[in-house]
C-alpha cells in the first residue's frame, strides 16, 4: 500500500527492469496498480471505491490488476469494476485453487470483456536464510512480456495490449501462438465468406 520505494527502483533496475508498483491489500482483496501514477489510495470500503480507483488509475496512465481472485482468504469479494487492464489468472502452485481464478477469467471472456492474463509468486519476503520450495519462489508461476522496447511504457504496453503468456517457473517450457502472422495479444477479425 506504498509508493515510498518508487524513487529507489532506477538505481536497483541494472540488468532489471523495474515495473513502479503498488499492492492495494483490502480485506475484501487485493489489486495491482502499474505504472508511475503517485499513490493510489487502497481505503477501498465498496465497489464505487473500485470503480473510482481503477478509473483514476486509468486517466493517470497506469494499470489495474486484480490479484488472486479464488477462494483463498484473500479472494476478490468486490464486484469486478468496468475498468480493469489485467487479472491474475495463475498465482504460486497451480494446486492453490487457480481453476477458481481461470473460471472467473473465462466467464468475464464470454461476457464480451477484454483484460491481459497474469501470473505470479506474490512473494513478500526473500526465500533465505531459509530457502522456499520451488513452488513458492519468485517467479513461480512466471509472466512472459512480449516488449516492443525495453523500457517500463514497452511493458505497460506489452500488459495493456495482453501481448503476454505464463508458465509454471523461469525454466519451464511456455507455449507461443500466432494466427494469420498476428501474435498473442492481438485482435484477429474475421469476416464471413
Amino acid at each position: 500500500n506504498t509508493v515510498s520505494h518508487h524513487p529507489r527502483l532506477p538505481a536497483a533496475a541494472t540488468p532489471l527492469l523495474l515495473i513502479p508498483g503498488q499492492e492495494i491489500t483490502t480485506s475484501r482483496g487485493h489489486a495491482n496498480v502499474w505504472g508511475d501514477v503517485g499513490w493510489a489510495d487502497f481505503r477501498l470500503r465498496g465497489d464505487e471505491d473500485v470503480a473510482q480507483l481503477s478509473a483514476q488509475v486509468a486517466e493517470r496512465g497506469g494499470l489495474f490488476s486484480l490479484n488472486h481472485p479464488k477462494n483463498t482468504g484473500h479472494n476478490w469479494e468486490f464486484a469486478i469494476p468496468e475498468r480493469f487492464d489485467c487479472l491474475e489468472v495463475w498465482q504460486s502452485a497451480w494446486a492453490y485453487r487457480n481453476w477458481e481464478s481461470l473460471a472467473l477469467a473465462d466467464r468475464l471472456l464470454a461476457e464480451g470483456r477484454r483484460f491481459t492474463f497474469v501470473g505470479g509468486s506474490d512473494r513478500h519476503q526473500p526465500g533465505w536464510p531459509d530457502p522456499d520450495p520451488p513452488f513458492l519462489q519468485v517467479g513461480t508461476p512466471t509472466t512472459w512480456l512480449y516488449l516492443s522496447e525495453w523500457s517500463v511504457p514497452g511493458a505497460l504496453d506489452a500488459l495493456r495490449e495482453g501481448r503476454t503468456c505464463i508458465s509454471d517457473s523461469t525454466t519451464w517450457p511456455r507455449l507461443e501462438l500466432t494466427v494469420a502472422g498476428g501474435a498473442m495479444g492481438g485482435i484477429l477479425t474475421v469476416t464471413e465468406q
